[in-house]
């Protein structure tokens, strides 16, 4: 039997903070790129959890929203052709935001040889300071019935509660998953996962300080085709 995968929240995003104007108002604003303070680890299989994560650790104070680009590797570190390498979260429009600390982005592959991934080569186009408060946790998601009781994430899911245990409001997005079945995926990859589908549920989110908010499923979630799937709720950092 495939492992169902039904992990919680992480992972965080927010606009870039345009600072240092001049006193001309004319002027254009100075961008503060922090590429420096990043550092990237690719984890390509995961015995509890999810596969192929890309861990970014930001070494500085201020939260970053970078513009990333990928390259598929073999197991020499050589790019693979013809296989393309993107994220879940969408490091390359710049929409995760990187608090001090480790956050976490999740990797696609596609491609005839998608099986000989072994790791990700990572491009930094540009680290922006983002405008984003201090935390010190995910977002929590919860799925809700039609009553606001605590769901399974399935045809009875009406609504996701978002908790925010932290100190400020944050604002987040909010993703349905479908996961690859393991059974379905090329050979020499039949144990790992990646995500298959991800529907946004709503748009951007403001959840309150130490406070939660709920938003509606997003519709056309449970469709039959992804009714045997693995699924779950990611939340992240979002701008």
């Amino acid at each position: 039997m495939p492992r169902r995968v039904l992990f919680p929240t992480m992972l965080a995003l927010t606009t870039a903070l345009l600072v240092g104007c001049t006193a001309t108002p004319q002027a254009a604003p100075e961008v503060i790129d922090l590429a420096s303070t990043l550092s990237f680890d690719f984890l390509l299989e995961q015995d509890d959890g999810m596969d192929q994560i890309l861990k970014i650790t930001n070494s500085g104070q201020q939260a970053v929203a970078p513009v990333l680009r990928f390259t598929a590797l073999d197991k020499a570190g050589e790019p693979i052709p013809g296989v393309v390498a993107y994220s879940v979260f969408g490091t390359e429009r710049g929409r995760l935001v990187v608090p001090a600390g480790d956050t976490y982005e999740l990797m696609r592959f596609s491609g005839k040889r998608e099986a000989e991934v072994a790791d990700v080569a990572v491009r930094i186009e540009k680290a922006p300071q983002a405008d984003f408060p201090a935390v010190r946790a995910g977002v929590a998601a919860t799925p809700l019935d039609e009553a606001g009781k605590k769901a399974d994430l399935d045809a009875e899911t009406a609504r996701v509660r978002l908790t925010n245990d932290n100190e400020a409001p944050v604002t987040v997005r909010v993703l349905y998953a479908v996961w690859e079945m393991p059974e379905n995926r090329p050979e020499g990859v039949q144990e790992r996962q990646q995500v298959w589908s991800a529907f946004p549920i709503g748009d951007l989110i403001t959840v309150p300080a130490k406070g939660d908010t709920a938003v509606p499923m997003t519709e056309g979630w449970n469709k039959s085709e992804y009714a045997k799937a693995p699924t779950s709720l990611l939340v992240f950092y979002s701008r």
